[in-house]
């Protein structure tokens, strides 16, 4: 049990392995912050030089007198002088280390008896008051003069190294030597380096002739190709016309074959155009002709004795006029053809007058106009014509039967025979 006022426990042997853990626990977390401690900062005191590692052993690699083997390697020294920089005193006798393992000589004075080191721009191969070498002046003049064309050079097309992220900032390099060029070029081939002043503005030239050549090369390349580029992508109508072979200023011909077959395909084009207006000529006579025909047929569908009647009277019943004074218009329809006129019209072959089909004064002009067309037309009424296709079968077969027997009459022009004369030919054609 534990007593919270004292602190402590009852048990006393208890209390005192607790208390041993406790210390033991602290040491070792002391410890470990003071390894850490001397890792990161300096393994002796700043002040006095003394070692912070007093009750570490000599091999330990916390140690400073540990020598860590080198393997191939040469040990860098950690001074450049045998004496302590502050007090001007020797190493053995002025030095953090412990006087048994200080850095000593044969006379236990020096480190080493080499000759001193001392920075060269110290050391000056020319007199600061005369401006001039002390040995062969002349020549390094004249070298002097070349570098400094050289440099100035070089700062006129300084090369600058291109970010990552953008922009450029400038970086001196040294041109002449052989690997520095070598990446420089790498660096213009792959885009990381830009040269400055290349270009002339003013000019519109290149500083380096070469160049020059080079980017104009590339210009045209680049401008050929772009050509080639449109040009392919022209649709065939645009890469056909005609002004592609020829000049239409100068009229100048490039191409005389594709222009000719051009002027070929077009006449063909005008004969083919040429054929559909023939074909709408040949079916409008056609349709004229059957338009004839079935005229024709109606008008003779009437019968003749019809106006037999009003040509009996012998005067017009409207204006009183004699027939023998004025002579009547006939009418369209005439007699039928007897037994023996039948016989007589297929003998001699010809028809007979009676049989003829004249039509009116008010159709022959538009008959006459067209007799030069129909006359070529002496084709019959087919079946499935434009106007009979909506006619019944049978009327269509009656119009192919009818129309071989008067469609030669109806597609050539007939003159009309001069009027019957009342006294010698009406009362024959009176006749029933």
């Amino acid at each position: 049990m534990a007593t919270k006022i004292v602190g402590g426990l009852r048990d006393r042997e208890g209390d005192l392995a607790l208390r041993t853990e406790e210390e033991k626990a602290r040491l070792k977390h002391l410890n470990a912050a003071r390894d850490i401690q001397l890792l990161r900062e300096q393994p002796f005191d700043i002040i006095n030089n003394a070692s912070k590692l007093q009750g570490l052993s000599g091999d330990h690699p916390m140690t400073l007198t540990y020598s860590k083997p080198r393997v191939g390697r040469r040990g860098m020294p950690t001074t450049l002088v045998d004496y302590n920089i502050l007090s001007n005193l020797s190493h053995g006798v002025h030095h953090w280390a412990h006087p048994e393992d200080r850095p000593k000589t044969g006379d236990g004075r020096r480190l080493r008896r080499k000759e001193r080191l001392v920075p060269s721009y110290t050391e000056k191969d020319y007199n600061i008051i005369t401006t001039r070498y002390l040995y062969d002046h002349d020549q390094k003049a004249k070298k002097e003069v070349s570098l400094q064309r050289a440099l100035a050079a070089a700062k006129y097309r300084a090369v600058l190294l291109r970010r990552r992220g953008g922009g450029f900032f400038p970086r001196r390099l040294a041109v002449a030597v052989a690997p520095a060029a070598f990446y420089i070029c790498y660096c213009l081939v792959t885009g990381l380096l830009s040269l400055r002043n290349r270009f002339n503005p003013v000019l519109q030239r290149f500083a380096d002739p070469e160049e020059d050549a080079r980017m104009k090369e590339r210009f045209d390349a680049m401008e050929t190709e772009r050509v080639k580029r449109a040009l392919a992508q022209q649709p065939p109508c645009i890469k056909g016309r005609a002004t592609n072979y020829w000049n239409l200023v100068t009229h100048e011909v490039n191409n005389p074959a594709a222009l000719k077959a051009m002027a070929v395909a077009a006449d063909e084009r005008k004969e083919r155009f040429k054929n559909r207006y023939i074909m709408e000529g040949n079916w409008h006579v056609r349709d004229v002709s059957r338009g004839h025909v079935e005229r024709s047929r109606r008008m003779n569908a009437i019968s003749h004795d019809r106006f037999a009647e009003l040509y009996r009277r012998g005067f017009d019943i409207v204006t009183n006029v004699d027939h023998r004074i004025s002579q009547p218009n006939l009418p369209y329809p005439k007699p039928r053809a007897t037994a023996w006129e039948r016989v007589v019209e297929s003998q001699s072959g010809q028809k007979s007058e009676r049989s003829e089909t004249s039509l009116p004064k008010r159709w022959e002009d538009k008959k006459s106009s067209g007799a030069q067309t129909t006359a070529g037309s002496s084709c019959s009424v087919t079946t499935k014509s434009t106007r009979s296709s909506r006619k019944s079968g049978r009327m269509q077969q009656k119009y192919s039967l009818e129309g071989s027997t008067r469609s030669s009459a109806a597609a050539k022009v007939i003159p009309v025979p001069p009027l019957p004369r009342l006294d010698r030919d009406f009362p024959a054609a009176l006749k029933s």
